[in-house]
């Protein structure tokens, strides 16, 4: 394990926090439990696993520069930022105005630390 990578784990694991508030939230108040507020925020929780399997050993997603892990990384990437789009403009039309800023921050967050992660595998 190279361990100059966790350098970079407070910025990468850092949208697990407003993630975990938002799933407090979703679990301890059944107005919330609505696909608006579920569907962001769990595509963000499976991002947030991706990063910390990257963490763990970068293999387990594939070789390097191997087209697997560069669709990992692209669909990350798309799957976050369109989520943190959805989520903010949810948070101008719909209540539960808090878990959609939280969910759209830490969606836009990962989704430059996905840009970052696409940066440095294609760099040669």
């Amino acid at each position: 394990m190279n361990l100059g990578v966790w350098n970079w784990a407070p910025l990468f694991l850092s949208p697990a926090i407003p993630l975990a508030i938002v799933w407090q939230s979703v679990g301890s108040n059944a107005s919330f439990r609505k696909l608006s507020v579920i569907v962001p925020v769990a595509i963000g929780t499976v991002s947030v696993v991706f990063i910390f399997l990257f963490f763990i050993n970068v293999d387990l997603l594939g070789r390097d520069y191997s087209a697997l892990r560069g669709w990992i990384i692209v669909g990350n990437l798309v799957a976050t930022t369109l989520c943190g789009i959805m989520s903010f403009m949810q948070a101008i039309f719909l209540p539960a105005r808090r878990l959609h800023i939280l969910t759209g921050a830490a969606c836009v967050v990962l989704g430059l630390c996905w840009l970052l992660t696409l940066a440095a595998n294609v760099a040669v």
